[in-house]
C-alpha cells in the first residue's frame, strides 16, 4: 500500500515571479517576464512528492480571491488539497530576480487572521486525515490568529497514531514545536544558529548543535541545509554530509521544501537514512534549476543524483 503523507499549509501564499534583464534599487525597472502559481511551504512539499509520484495531500488556510484561484491552479496541477476558507484574503509572496547578477530577492507579505470557528474546522479536517497518514510534514510560519503551540499539538496528535512526523520551521515556532519531540526536523544553517543563539560556521559546529538540540529535545533526526552548498544529517547513530553538484541556479525559492519533500517521500518507503538524503539533496538541487518553487524533472533528478557525494562525517 503506498505510504499517505500529509502536507500541512497554514501560511500560503499566491506567488509571484518577476524576472528581470537587470535590476537596480532606487530606480526604473522593467519586468521581462511574470510568472506565478500557488505556492508556501507545504504547498511546495505537497508539488514535489506529487510530481514524485507520490501520495499526499495538503491540508491549510486560504481566502478572498486570491484564494480561490490558489485552489484552482492546485487543481490544475492534481495537487490533492482540502483547504479551509478564511475570512482575509491569501497573501502574495513575490520574487525578484536579477538575471544579469543572479541575485534572488523575495517580498512575503504578512497572512492572514485565521478565526476560532475556521481553526476549529482545521482541526476536525486533520483528525480525519491523520487516522489514514503514513507521515506529516509541518512546514513554515503560522498565520495571525493560530496558536503558536498548532505544530505541537499536531505532533501530539499523529504520534499517538503511530504517524512519522516531519517539521520545517524556525524560531519561536521551532521553539515550541520541538517540545513536542518530532520526529524529523529540518532547518537550514542559519535557522540553527538562532534557535542555538551563536553563529554557526562549520561543518563541525553544525554537527555539534544538532547533536545537543537532539538530546535536549528528542528528536531522532535532524537535518541541515546550507544553500547551495552541502547538507549535513544526524541521526542517534551516524552523521553524513552530503555534496551537491555545482549547477547553474535559475531560482533557489522553494529549494528547502523540495528537500524536505524528497526526504520525506523516501524515508517513508525505505526508511534509509543515506539514501533519503540522497534523494531529498537531488529534489533540492533540482528546484534550482525551475522558476516555479518545488519543481524537480525527472531528467535533472537523473544528472543530479550520479554527481552526489555522500560521506560519513
Amino acid at each position: 500500500m503506498e505510504p499517505f503523507i500529509i502536507s500541512i499549509s497554514l501560511n500560503p501564499a499566491w506567488q509571484k515571479i518577476y524576472l528581470f534583464s537587470s535590476f537596480s534599487f532606487n530606480k526604473v525597472n522593467r519586468v521581462k517576464k511574470i510568472l506565478s502559481c500557488a505556492a508556501g511551504k507545504g504547498v511546495n512539499v505537497a508539488r514535489t512528492i506529487t510530481q514524485l509520484k507520490g501520495k499526499v495531500i495538503c491540508l491549510g488556510y486560504i481566502g478572498g480571491k486570491q484564494g480561490l484561484k490558489f485552489k484552482d491552479y492546485l487543481e490544475k496541477e492534481k495537487i490533492p488539497a482540502e483547504v479551509v476558507e478564511i475570512g482575509s484574503d491569501l497573501r502574495i509572496c513575490t520574487t525578484l530576480i536579477d538575471e544579469a547578477t543572479g541575485n534572488i530577492t523575495e517580498i512575503t507579505e504578512p497572512g492572514g487572521f485565521v478565526s476560532t470557528g475556521e481553526k476549529v474546522l482545521f482541526k476536525q479536517i486533520f483528525n480525519y486525515y491523520i487516522f489514514k497518514a503514513s507521515a506529516l510534514v509541518l512546514s513554515g510560519t503560522i498565520p495571525p490568529g493560530e496558536s503558536m503551540e498548532i505544530y505541537n499539538e499536531l505532533i501530539n496528535l499523529a504520534k499517538q497514531r503511530g504517524v512519522l512526523t516531519f517539521l520545517d520551521t524556525s524560531g519561536e515556532a521551532a521553539r515550541k514545536s520541538l517540545l513536542a519531540s518530532p520526529d524529523i526536523f529540518k532547518v537550514n544553517r542559519a535557522e540553527l544558529g538562532e534557535i542555538c543563539g551563536k553563529d554557526i560556521k562549520s561543518k563541525e559546529e553544525i554537527v555539534s548543535e544538532a547533536w545537543k538540540l537532539k538530546k535536549i529535545y528528542g528528536v531522532k533526526t535532524i537535518l541541515i541545509t546550507n544553500g547551495a552548498s552541502e547538507v549535513v544529517g544526524v541521526t542517534d547513530k551516524d552523521s553524513y554530509l552530503v555534496i551537491p553538484p555545482k549547477v547553474k541556479v535559475i531560482n533557489s525559492i522553494g529549494s528547502g521544501d523540495a528537500f524536505s519533500a524528497g526526504y520525506i517521500y523516501s524515508f517513508i518507503k525505505h526508511r534509509l537514512v543515506e539514501e533519503s538524503l540522497l534523494v531529498g539533496t537531488a529534489c533540492g538541487t533540482a528546484n534550482t534549476l525551475n522558476y516555479l518553487p518545488g519543481q524537480v524533472l525527472t531528467d535533472d533528478l537523473d544528472k543530479i543524483r550520479k554527481n552526489l557525494e555522500l560521506q560519513k562525517i
